[in-house]
């Protein structure tokens, strides 16, 4: 940035005034403004060997993972500047302070961004946190990992670096040059690598590097006629994105030389290509020693040992050459180092044991890799197991989701399609219907015929009073009553009161009304001897009543209990009650709230007086049928009482008559749990109406005997008389 070589703030670094920084620093200077070339002010610092105090304060407000575009850190600028090492010690020790904070966050892009020094052991990191042992003891694992990505970029190795990427954080990840996977693959024009990270890892086109620059931007200055530029461009590159400079790709596509991408591949080439496995062999060597002098191997590193790897220099050209540099090279050149550095007594002896120990730790070091690459297969085989279980998983989610929608979308049809069918018929039955002319009604002829009920004992009017929009009132203008019950004893106002459909409940309370706005008595008393029970409630809502309706309203309470006055007499099953209750002929026709008629209680009771009684006074109960449509004589052959039956029978009872489940009055010798249990929930007389009942029962047959008596008597006096006139 260009404010940055011009910044009080470096001014004060430059002329190492310690009390200038101290005090700009404290007013909030901005310590975060870095250099063209990505540098910070803690660089600036190490460049410009100022005293350590400086370096001390400026650690504190600078973020120390950054580097420059050479890759450097302020930790490797110490190193290579020969930097004062108190500087380097205040460093170690800021960075163990920000490790023991647990702060994860910042812990994760310190990592990312291939920070190596990490001074704090798991034992201290367990003291602080869970979270912060778990990290450390992971560290180790995941940086190996970063390298090994980075790795299979720069050797093009594609199916090696898609089997690592197995999270979306190590595109981020960046190694000792500050670039990530993805940049890296750019620069070095590794086409595979951006082919495979371009179909796989899309969002990472636009993920940044240390100096803010995406894959995109090394694209646009490569001299390649725009070729990578065009294929990230089409894969969803943004060209707005700006680096620390302020440039975007398309400044760099328009001007190659801003971003040096040429340079900077083959400084990039130089720093791999001279890059040396600096691995400590101090620790190797003591390792060494230790196993001579014969301790017991408990434990082993695993490690690849130095002479696996390429090396470079002349190459000898004779057969003998060849085979003792393959076999005998490496291992002769470390033996012999360390004899020069050991000495020991007896050379000889001494470096035949360090060879056979080399030659150990070669077949273990073999083994090893052996298992760590079965290790690594078989994990990547579970992971595709787990993917696979996973797919199936979903798609069989997916299948039954579908599959439970098809089937709610077929029943919605269908409910749509019943509903239009019933209001067709409806509406056809309506013009179909003759006009309301009054006829003459048969004795022993049902007065309302029975419309067609399901095996539930529904008819079309319970059905469409639970659904929406349903034109209740044509279906009761053609003759439906709303009295009428199901299996369940509901009535169909019930139904549409359940399932909170308001306006079928108002259509039937206004069929209502209209009859109470009509004075229509007749049709209001037919409702309460079928045991509507909802009449009462309507009623007080009618304010405006004529006389003819304040006399039904004002008798409504009294007519009910006389119905179940009724019920009541005939279940007790004294014959002279009967016949004084049962005095007008409609009380005959009642029903109870199970569409039950005297007879059918009568039949129940198993009373043949009582039964014989309402067969012959009321010929219209023997086919009365309640809310199943089944009549007395199904009762009576549910209960095998043959003696009802052919009281029945003679008395015009119709054996074909099917209920809801078409069963005829025979079908119930099989089926008579139905029937008994309703006798036994007939609740018994009172002991006081039992004796009451026998008492009337005994003087009703003394004056039975008393007129018989009286009519022999009569008998007697008449003989002679008649004796008299026949001479």
């Amino acid at each position: 940035m260009a404010d940055f070589e011009t910044s009080k703030l470096y001014q004060a670094i430059k002329d190492k005034n310690i009390n200038d920084v101290k005090e700009l620093l404290n007013k909030g200077e901005n310590s975060s403004v870095r250099n063209t070339d990505g540098s910070t002010y803690l660089h600036a610092a190490v460049q410009l060997g100022v005293p350590v105090d400086i370096f001390k304060l400026l650690l504190e407000k600078v973020d120390i993972s950054i580097r420059g575009s050479d890759g450097q850190t302020v930790a490797d600028l110490i190193s290579t500047c020969n930097y004062s090492d108190e500087a380097e010690t205040a460093l170690n020790l800021h960075v163990k302070e920000l490790i023991l904070k647990g702060d994860m966050d910042q812990l994760e892009k310190l990592c990312l961004s291939g920070w190596q020094v990490w001074p704090v052991t798991i034992e201290e990191a367990k003291a602080v946190s869970e979270d912060l042992e778990g990290f450390m003891s992971k560290l180790p694992e995941f940086q190996e990992k970063i390298k090994q990505v980075h790795e299979a970029v720069e050797q093009e190795k594609v199916r090696e670096l898609k089997n690592l990427l197995d999270r979306k954080k190590l595109l981020e990840a960046a190694d000792k040059t500050g670039l990530p996977p993805f940049q890296k693959a750019v620069v070095l024009t590794q086409m595979d690598v951006v082919h495979e990270m371009v179909k796989e890892f899309k969002d990472a086109i636009n993920f940044k590097d240390g100096m803010g620059r995406t894959p995109f931007h090394y694209a646009g200055g490569k001299h390649d006629g725009g070729h990578m530029y065009e294929l990230l461009k089409e894969a969803g590159g943004d060209e707005t994105i700006k680096d620390i400079n302020g440039c975007t790709p398309k400044d760099y596509y328009d001007d190659p030389m801003k971003i040096g991408v040429v340079a900077l591949k083959e400084k990039l080439k130089e720093s791999l290509d001279s890059a040396v496995d600096t691995t400590d062999m101090t620790e190797e060597k003591t390792e060494t020693s230790e196993k001579s002098c014969g301790s017991a191997r408990n434990y082993r590193r695993i490690y690849v040992s130095q002479d696996t790897r390429p090396r470079t220099g002349t190459k000898p050209t004779t057969i003998d050459g060849k085979y003792v540099a393959e076999h005998l090279g490496s291992a002769l050149t470390f033996a012999l180092a360390e004899l020069a550095e050991k000495r020991p007594k007896d050379p000889i002896e001494y470096l035949s044991k360090w060879l056979y120990k080399y030659r150990e730790n070669m077949d273990h070091n073999m083994q090893q890799e052996a298992l760590i690459e079965n290790l690594k297969q078989a994990e990547e085989e579970k992971v595709l197991e787990a993917e696979r279980k996973e797919r199936i998983k979903t798609e069989q989610k997916q299948l039954e989701e579908e599959e439970r929608q098809r089937k709610i979308k077929e029943e919605e049809e269908k409910k749509k399609k019943e509903q239009e069918e019933l209001q067709r018929k409806a509406k056809e039955a309506a013009l179909a219907q003759r006009p309301n002319l009054e006829t003459v009604t048969e004795e022993g002829e049902e007065e309302t015929p029975s419309k067609e009920k399901d095996s539930k004992g529904q008819t079309e009017l319970h059905r469409l009073a639970a659904q929406e929009g349903a034109d209740m009132r044509t279906l009761i203008n053609m003759g439906y009553s709303i009295a009428e019950r199901d299996a369940d004893q509901k009535t169909a106002r019930d139904i549409a009161e359940v399932a909170g459909i308001t306006d079928n409940v108002q259509a039937i309370d206004n069929y209502v009304r209209d009859l109470l706005k009509e004075e229509n008595v007749d049709e209001l008393e037919q409702l309460v001897l079928e045991g509507y029970d909802k009449l009462e409630s309507i009623l007080e809502s009618i304010t405006d009543q004529s006389e003819d309706l304040k006399q039904f309203t004002s008798s409504l309470p009294d007519y009910m209990k006389k119905i179940q006055e009724v019920f009541s007499v005939v279940q007790k099953g004294v014959l002279r009650d009967v016949q004084q209750t049962l005095e007008r002929k409609k009380l005959a026709t009642a029903r109870d709230n199970m569409g039950r008629c005297p007879l059918h209680i009568a039949v129940l009771t198993e009373n043949n007086d009582v039964v014989e009684y309402i067969a012959k006074s009321f010929p219209a109960t023997v086919k009365c049928k309640d809310h199943m449509n089944r009549t007395p004589l199904h009762y009576a052959m549910g209960l095998n009482n043959e003696d009802l039956v052919t009281l029945l029978l003679a008395n015009d009872a119709d054996t074909t008559v099917k209920d809801v489940l078409k069963r005829t009055p025979s079908d119930y010798r099989e089926h008579s749990d139905v029937i008994k249990d309703m006798k036994d929930k007939l609740s018994p007389p009172s002991v006081q109406q039992e004796s009451d009942g026998k008492e009337e029962t005994q003087q009703q047959e003394l004056s039975t005997q008393q007129e018989v008596q009286g009519r022999e008597t009569t008998q007697q006096e008449q003989q002679p008389t008649q004796q008299a006139v026949e001479s």
